[in-house]
């Protein structure tokens, strides 16, 4: 008899029959996950600008969930401050995300890869202050994810060498 409610019980009675896990599931898959990234933006607003072009702050990103993080950290980067930010003088990377291809991690060290044509809004033969202000948002961005050290740029996969002005 106990056998033959819970038989009907299983049957009448939606979801109960589901897992736990199989439910836990289909919650998870209703409500994504989400991450905080950590995006450095130089402000030229900033108090240490007058010293260092790299001057500025980090502002907080919810994205989705992912397992390239880095990847996904330097695209909300190169799609630059909101309004907001903007009006506190944050900057963006002028048309970098254009060039953007993508991003390789091993030992610590970031290779940030962009294609041809990314050399000019790069300045890699322009002022040291011009450079910094793009360089140092990339550095600063993946360095404070974690397990990265030290960033470098690369053109179709060629690792730029001499940043020399």
């Amino acid at each position: 008899m106990k056998t033959l409610i819970l038989l009907l019980l299983l049957v009448l009675v939606p979801g109960l029959s589901e897992p736990v896990s199989a439910q836990s599931a289909q919650n998870r898959r209703t409500k994504p996950r989400q991450i905080t990234l950590h995006i450095f933006f130089t402000n030229q607003k900033h108090p240490d600008f007058e010293t260092t072009c790299g001057a500025g702050e980090f502002v907080e990103r919810r994205v989705p969930a992912t397992r390239r993080v880095a990847d996904a950290a330097l695209r909300t980067l190169f799609a630059g401050p909101t309004p907001e930010e903007t009006a506190k003088g944050m900057e963006k990377i002028p048309k970098l995300g254009d060039y953007y291809l993508g991003v390789s991690i091993k030992r610590g060290t970031a290779i940030v890869n962009f294609r041809r044509g990314a050399e000019k809004h790069l300045y890699t033969g322009g002022p040291v202050c011009m450079q910094e202000t793009v360089l140092t948002p990339i550095e600063k961005t993946l360095v404070k994810l974690g397990g990265i050290k030290t960033v470098q740029v690369a053109i179709n996969g060629k690792i730029i060498e001499e940043w020399d002005a």
